[in-house]
């Protein structure tokens, strides 16, 4: 607008002007939806913040989360379609957006503390994690990773509305979470690590993570005990929730 105002009384009726504004527009638009977790000092405040979180539960066996640049790839790709559904295939999923002003750290802060905040309607003995899922993941002891992605959509479809100017935030987690009811266990920190991770950081294990996750496979199993299941025939007896949950074993992909 200064650039504008400035030199208005000169180039206001030249004919290139609105040529001039195009581009100006073409070079500005793609940054309307840019990954907005762009910096390193913002990824490790999203990994800081839920190992702080996990470290609070009073778990034996919670698992300190590590960065993926894979996981935070598939969030990205995701997160570009300014759609707010989860992508169900295979990983965590936590998604919040909000529309109102504010920094992508205030988002960030705020939803993430939101989902987790669902802690005080979650109940140990319920057979799903029912209105705390976004709780249960974020604490899921035996997830390893985290990847993350913030975009500003112009337009995010959600609840079958469109959603003007909406900061658009998608973590992922491997492994997921949410499958059974066993969070973690109970008991004084690090006193129970899985294998591998048993070395205690600030009150969780820690396994010095060698590694990024590998890339999603395109045909999942959604259950460790899918093989199993279909070795026992249940891909032709329980077929549909076998072929949603087992494609590979059940070889329908």
């Amino acid at each position: 607008m200064g650039v504008f105002q400035r030199h208005s009384k000169e180039t206001l009726f030249k004919p290139n002007m609105y040529l001039r504004l195009c581009v100006l527009l073409l070079a500005v638009s793609p940054l309307i939806s840019a990954d907005l977790l762009d910096s390193e000092h913002l990824r490790q405040f999203v990994l800081q913040f839920h190992n702080d979180l996990r470290a609070k539960e009073g778990a034996s066996d919670m698992i300190k989360l590590a960065w993926s640049k894979q996981l935070a790839t598939e969030a990205n790709k995701w997160a570009h379609k300014c759609m707010f559904d989860h992508q169900r295939k295979g990983r965590g999923e936590n998604l919040a957006f909000d529309s109102n002003a504010g920094t992508i750290k205030d988002l960030i802060r705020s939803e993430m503390q939101s989902w987790f905040d669902e802690k005080r309607d979650f109940y140990r003995s319920a057979s799903s994690c029912g209105s705390s899922c976004h709780y249960t993941q974020m604490v899921w002891a035996n997830t390893t990773h985290v990847g993350c992605s913030a975009i500003n959509c112009p337009s995010l479809q959600a609840f079958g509305r469109s959603v003007s100017n909406a900061k658009y935030l998608v973590c992922f987690y491997y492994p997921r979470g949410n499958i059974g009811n066993n969070i973690y266990t109970p008991g004084r920190s690090c006193s129970k690590c899985p294998a591998n991770f048993g070395r205690c950081s600030k009150g969780l294990c820690n396994g010095g993570h060698s590694g990024d996750v590998a890339a999603m496979d395109p045909c999942p199993d959604l259950n460790k005990n899918c093989k199993m299941w279909a070795d026992m025939g249940e891909c032709n007896n329980n077929p549909n929730y076998m072929r949603t949950n087992c494609r590979k074993s059940c070889r329908s992909c």
